[in-house]
């Protein structure tokens, strides 16, 4: 197998975040997907050159991203645990606006996180998929 040409990828935070999301939500990869297009065509064009390398490197554990996580290695093996994130007033009503579309508020968190915090671009996102209500 020759260099994989993504390879720089696996320093990037906005990668390693995109991963955590996509293992936790796979539905969100086109959404993602489309973010990224816009914001950096050319690193979406590598992208989809690519694919394979792209779809294995997001599926990778987390945490194995070789030496440069070394330290961090036994995540995996904690027990669940709530992550609080830090949000502005501003980004919560836009939070509140998506939750009062009928989505779960867990569901609105992450794409709204997902899409860099669009309001709109995450509004579309959840609207455009089919969710089932639980």
């Amino acid at each position: 197998p020759g260099e994989n040409p993504l390879e720089f990828l696996r320093e990037q935070p906005q990668f390693q975040n995109m991963r955590q999301v996509i293992q936790q939500n796979p539905a969100l990869l086109p959404a993602l997907l489309q973010q990224l297009g816009q914001e950096n065509p050319q690193l979406l064009q590598q992208i989809s050159q690519h694919q394979e390398q792209f779809i294995q490197m997001l599926n990778e554990p987390l945490g194995e991203l070789g030496e440069l996580e070394g330290e961090v290695g036994a995540i995996g093996d904690e027990s669940p645990q709530m992550n609080y994130i830090q949000v502005t007033p501003q980004e919560k009503e836009a939070i509140e606006r998506l939750k009062a579309l009928g989505f779960p508020e867990s569901l609105v968190i992450q794409a709204y996180f997902a899409c860099e915090k669009n309001e709109n671009l995450a509004a579309n996102f959840l609207l455009s998929q089919n969710f089932d209500d639980d």
